[in-house]
């Protein structure tokens, strides 16, 4: 059963991040930082999964999740639904290119070049 409701809160997560994303779309100025916002509140928690995935790596877990969001932000303000209409098929590539960006720029305490690495 809880995977049924898990389902139903990821049908209504995508609906309604859908909806905002038109709504911001179509809107200009604070009207539509509003709308974003919102969609990255929606959003937070898969943002939180995918940063999950990296914990335990030697980078504090405050840090990859604070990483985890502002990809998402960038996401949000990157997206185009003209080029699909799957917010997450676009931001979760979005989130962890971040954090691997976080990873490459700050992880290591000696910097071999990147080819080492």
């Amino acid at each position: 059963m809880v995977g049924d409701s898990t389902a139903i809160g990821d049908a209504r997560r995508r609906a309604e991040t859908a909806r905002l994303l038109a709504r911001a779309r179509a809107s200009r100025g604070e009207t539509r930082t509003r709308y974003e916002n919102q969609v990255v509140a929606v959003n937070m928690r898969v943002a939180g999964d995918v940063a999950r995935r990296y914990h335990g790596r030697g980078v504090p877990a405050d840090d990859l999740d604070q990483v985890a969001y502002l990809g998402l932000v960038k996401a949000v303000r990157g997206y185009d639904p003209t080029m699909g209409d799957d917010f997450l098929s676009y931001a979760v590539p979005t989130v962890r290119g971040e954090i691997r960006r976080y990873f490459r720029d700050t992880g290591w305490a000696v910097r071999p070049p990147r080819s080492v690495q």
